[in-house]
């Protein structure tokens, strides 16, 4: 029976078989895995947006590494025979959707895949006038990883079974089902059952990815890029400046109960920033009941950066899933606390909402600097934290005070102040 093992974010990290139903589920002390009842078969290091980048066997032996490019598989570098002593690189061609159509080597072979709408057994065959690849990586339908075990796909959410063609757990009831799509009653259908044009970036829904402009919808995600803001509104969507990324967009559910999204663009040298509920209907600047809308420059934004990249931290913004804790105090030095020019601290979903003004933009790429640089609360004063670290958490610390602006500039300087102090002094520059 295979299982697999996730990280926090629910992102599968891991995965193997169960050698017993009923075991000592005692961890072992050297691996952290179950000791007489699990055998790790794959382990796998995950980029920042859950995608693959090097897969690992049971033992910690490497067996590949991906390169993405705009969120599409682009190369493998892998193994060229089973015996494990030679490499190669393999470069993916896909269709449309992202489904792996053929694969070269710079090594000179050449592979060809023949796949139905809703995928298949992905039937290989050498290019004319090339031998044939080895099959470097899983990744196939919709760039989705296949599992040799069940010969399902992983799409994070849950499995799709192409034999199927379903999903083979049902998605989240009463969220993204409307009376005038029969489709969407269907709880285990893959793609609104419309293969061609639509994908499910993470089983929790459809994406339609085509041009310009945004239609997203509900939680099972529908993106269409094609559509015009006019039409928008008439489909249930909420329009959104720009092309949004699949990896720039997330949903929560509120403390109400209901369904919340957010979203990230960069268009005409401006970083947007999305926050809306279910079926927000929004004009052409994405102004209506149960949406707001805020942007910055681009330019500005990424200047805040220490470390890391502007494309990571739209998505660390949209996909936040934890809003502000701290309790009282955490709001007092957040929020709107000494003045009426600093409303809100952007601190993600169900925290302070929509950014408002600078100083949340400032607070945003201060949260994700910390999370970029490994920094948390218990690095404030702790000496023995890296100098790289501290060198971070300084410069981050003094980006946010210097650009929060009014007030928030100075209840920022008075906490964080004292925090810079105390690493300059115990990590020198």
């Amino acid at each position: 029976m295979m299982v697999h093992l996730n990280n926090a974010e629910g992102q599968r990290v891991a995965k193997g078989t169960l050698t017993a139903f009923s075991c000592n589920m005692t961890p072992d002390p050297t691996t952290g895995l179950p000791a007489n009842c699990f055998a790790l078969s794959r382990e796998s290091v995950l980029g920042p947006s859950g995608e693959q980048l090097t897969e690992t066997d049971g033992n910690g032996n490497w067996l590949h590494t991906n390169v993405y490019a705009a969120g599409k598989l682009l190369a493998t570098y892998s193994y060229t025979d089973s015996t494990h002593t030679a490499t190669d690189t393999y470069f993916a061609l896909s269709d449309w959707l992202g489904t792996k159509r053929a694969v070269v080597s710079a090594g000179g072979c050449g592979t060809g895949y023949v796949s139905l709408p809703y995928g298949d057994s992905l039937t290989p065959s050498n290019l004319p006038g090339f031998t044939q690849c080895p099959d470097a990586t899983e990744n196939h339908f919709t760039g989705k990883e296949r599992d040799a075990e069940s010969g399902n796909d992983y799409f994070g959410a849950r499995y799709y079974a192409s034999s199927m063609a379903r999903f083979t757990s049902p998605d989240h009831p009463l969220i993204d089902q409307h009376p005038e799509n029969p489709q969407s009653w269907n709880l285990y259908a893959y793609s609104r059952n419309n293969p061609l044009i639509n994908i499910d970036p993470t089983g929790l829904g459809c994406v339609t990815d085509r041009g310009r402009g945004s239609d997203a919808n509900h939680e099972s995600v529908e993106l269409n890029n094609s559509i015009s803001s006019d039409d928008c509104a008439g489909q249930h969507g909420t329009w959104v400046p720009g092309d949004v990324n699949q990896d720039n967009i997330g949903a929560y559910r509120g403390s109400d109960g209901n369904i919340n999204f957010q979203a990230t663009t960069n268009t005409g040298g401006n970083v947007y920033y999305s926050s809306f509920v279910s079926g927000a209907q929004t004009d052409a600047n994405g102004v209506g009941p149960g949406a707001s809308i805020a942007h910055t420059s681009a330019d500005w934004l990424s200047s805040q950066l220490v470390g890391g990249s502007l494309d990571q931290l739209m998505s660390f913004a949209a996909r936040r899933m934890e809003p502000r804790g701290g309790g009282g105090m955490m709001a007092l030095l957040a929020g709107p606390g000494f003045s009426p020019d600093a409303p809100d601290n952007w601190a993600g979903p169900g925290g302070m909402g929509t950014p408002q003004g600078q100083g949340d933009w400032a607070a945003m790429a201060h949260d994700y600097n910390f999370l970029s640089n490994g920094i948390t609360i218990g690095s404030y004063f702790n000496p023995f934290i890296s100098r790289a670290t501290a060198k971070a958490l300084i410069q981050s610390d003094n980006n946010l005070i210097g650009h929060a602006g009014g007030a928030q500039a100075a209840k920022m300087g008075m906490f964080f102040g004292v925090v810079n102090a105390f690493q300059w002094l115990t990590h020198p520059f």
